[in-house]
């Protein structure tokens, strides 16, 4: 940890460290708090975020199929923005090719401010979060082959290659269960959808194409009390895709 502290300019010698889980057991990763030690008279960040992959095996062979490390990496590695949706400093991260095993050293966001215990945004930080998306939007707008050139998949690909078979095989039986709990004007639309997806997907595709997080609920948002930023954790779903998917 000190090797990496210094690489990045930082010249605190570390003495000790201490670890601390964040976050519940099962989950596709396991994340650490690391507070840092320093010997007198140097100093660096009091405390880094570590983050690997879940010690599970289910969420182990998940993450490897799924690739959400691999996404991660590679949203991390992008030029750091300088506003809309900012993401944490990425101090290290490697990925073994063969095991799929990863680790990602971040900054610590601790002393911005989380989403609230029953995960709602108020208006003022749902409106803070929909600029930001608008801004970072705006700056990758019309580069959809850029990003796919930078190995980030398509996000309507994704779905009519994972999805679409699913649907297709299981809206039958799905029509059946759902009878009884969706009214049938929405049903009818499930349906159209179902049927149409090909048709829908090529006019998502026609779309102008951006930088797309993919998962920004409340839970990976982080605000700045001071500027009123909005820094967001969890990349492991970005893509290239239609600006409607995070807004929605």
């Amino acid at each position: 940890l000190g090797g990496l502290l210094r690489e990045a300019g930082v010249e605190g010698e570390v003495e000790a460290i201490a670890l601390e889980r964040i976050g519940e057991v099962g989950q596709m990763s396991t994340v650490f708090r690391v507070r840092m030690t320093y010997r007198t008279g140097s100093e660096g960040p009091a405390s880094l975020v570590v983050k690997t992959t879940a010690p599970e095996l289910r969420q182990r062979v998940l993450n490897a199929g799924l690739g959400m490390f691999t996404a991660e990496l590679r949203a991390y590695r992008l030029p750091a923005p300088s506003r809309g949706l900012l993401r944490p400093r990425c101090w290290y991260g490697e990925q073994r090719p063969i095991s799929r095993t990863s680790l990602l050293v971040l900054d610590d966001l601790s002393a911005w401010r989380g989403a609230p215990a029953d995960a709602k945004l108020t208006p003022a930080d749902a409106l803070r979060v929909a600029a930001a998306l608008g801004e970072q939007h705006a700056a990758w707008w019309g580069r959809g082959e850029e990003l796919r050139a930078r190995g980030f998949p398509c996000a309507s690909g994704m779905t009519r290659a994972s999805l679409g078979p699913m649907c297709a095989l299981g809206w039958s039986r799905g029509r059946e269960i759902m009878a009884e709990l969706v009214d049938q004007e929405s049903l009818a639309l499930l349906g159209h959808i179902v049927r149409r997806q090909e048709a829908i997907g090529r006019r998502l595709d026609a779309e102008p194409q951006t930088l797309v997080h993919g998962d920004p609920n409340a839970n990976n948002l982080f605000f700045d009390a001071a500027g009123g930023r909005v820094c967001a954790i969890d990349w492991q779903t970005s893509r290239s895709g239609s600006w409607a998917e995070d807004l929605a």
